[in-house]
Order: structure tokens, then sequence, then C-alpha cells
């Protein structure tokens, strides 16, 4: 409760932490044991901590890694993880029930949209006609950046971070939750961030320049776990800033 108070944790988490905790003690006096739990609670060292619940995570987790990229602010360069939203399309592609929840649950759906919004006047000439078979294999998604309380939230000091995601507007218009439907790719404190010179690009400059590598892979089709053509499907992407 000292961690809702400081405004570390919101409420809601609280109790969702409080209902696991519960089910933990539940499972324990049954008689089930935790060897992660145990693990990660052995730790006592900050460093230590921290190394154990990362390698926790990537054993419990198959999705692609960020990558790792080099990215500039206002008090120099520092590596920085974005999560590509190529890989990560892919991956669930490999999923179908992933893929059916996250971005498409039918190609009849997909279909069903185009047939409306392809009559919009922005679709106009637009390069996705290009493909015979466009309304069954290209699927549009949005990049929305918003800034997000992050650091005491509910309190007059609050601290907000600029985050961006990627989303299918094919699951969002079918009512996909905002946990299933919206990726995380990027986020800063904007305080952080640094501006474009006449030499040199600045934080958002690069963060849009790996946004529009991805989309390069989008529009070709390309991302699939192995090299290759995610059966065909390409993405028109809207912007949403």
């Amino acid at each position: 409760m000292s961690y809702l108070a400081e405004g570390l944790l919101s409420a809601v988490m609280v109790s969702s932490l409080a209902q696991a905790a519960m089910e933990d003690v539940t499972r324990a006096a049954e008689g089930s044991h935790f060897p992660d739990l145990q693990k990660t609670a052995s730790c006592k060292h900050g460093k230590n901590l921290s190394g154990a619940v990362t390698n926790l995570l990537k054993k419990a987790s198959p999705l692609p890694q960020p990558m790792q990229v080099n990215m500039p602010y206002k008090s120099g360069f520092f590596d920085t993880s974005l999560m590509l939203p190529h890989e990560l399309f892919a991956y669930m592609f490999s999923l179908p029930e992933v893929w059916a929840r996250c971005v498409c649950s039918s190609l009849g759906e997909l279909r069903k949209f185009w047939d409306i919004f392809g009559r919009h006047p922005c679709m106009v000439n637009h390069p996705a006609k290009a493909k015979s078979n466009w309304k069954s294999t290209t699927i549009p998604v949005q990049l929305h950046g918003d800034e997000v309380p992050i650091l005491g939230v509910g309190k007059i000091w609050c601290a907000s971070a600029l985050q961006f995601n990627w989303s299918s507007i094919i699951a969002v218009c079918h009512g996909g939750s905002i946990a299933d439907t919206m990726m995380y790719v990027w986020g800063i404190f904007e305080k952080f961030v640094c501006a474009s010179t006449a030499a040199t690009m600045g934080t958002m400059d690069v963060f849009f320049l790996f946004w529009h590598g991805a989309l390069q892979f989008y529009l070709r089709g390309f991302g699939q776990p192995t090299t290759g053509e995610v059966s065909g499907h390409s993405v028109m992407v809207s912007n949403i800033l």
C-alpha cells in the first residue's frame, strides 16, 4: 500500500497484485511450488535482481526481442530498445488464435472493411490497390502517439511519457480490447528529446527512420521469424498522432 501512497502503483495494479497474491497463497496451501518466484526473491543485490527478472521474462515469452538502437538524446547517445512492429506482426501471424484476436479475425471481415472504406476519397489511386487481391491481403494499421502518466499517477506532480504503439484497425473496429490490439513500440519523456540540426538527426527523426524501415518490410510482405512472405499480406498505415 505504501507504493500506492507514493504514486508508484495505481489502485488497479494494487488490486491485481492482491488478487494474484491470494491465488498464490491458495495454491501454496495446496502444495504448489513457485521456483521462479523463489529464485527472484533470493536475489539481494539490485543488479542480480534485474538480471534474474530479465532472464525469467525471456524464458516465459517467445516474443521477438526489441532492437537496440543508438538513439540521440539531449545529453548524448544511448542504447534504446525499439519493438520492431513488422517482427511482432509476423510472429502473431504464426499463431492463428493470436492473429485472429489481435490483427484480423477473418478474411471476410477484412474484405467487408475494404468494401466500405475502399470508396473513401483517400483511397483514390492508392498504391495498396495495385494488387488484384488487395482487399484480402492488405491489413490497415494505425500508428498512435500520446502522453501516458508514468510517475505519480493521480498526483499533482504526475509525469507523463510520450508512447508510441500500433494497432490493427480491423481488430479495433471489431471491439478488440486495448490489451490485445495496442502494440507498444517505444516511449520517451519529452524533456529528453533533442531537436535535429542541419548536420545531425534528432531523437524523433531517428525513431521515424526506423518506423519507416519497418513499413518497407510491411509493404513488401516480409517479416516472418524466418525470412519470407507473411502469406502475401501487406499493410496500409494510418498515422494518428
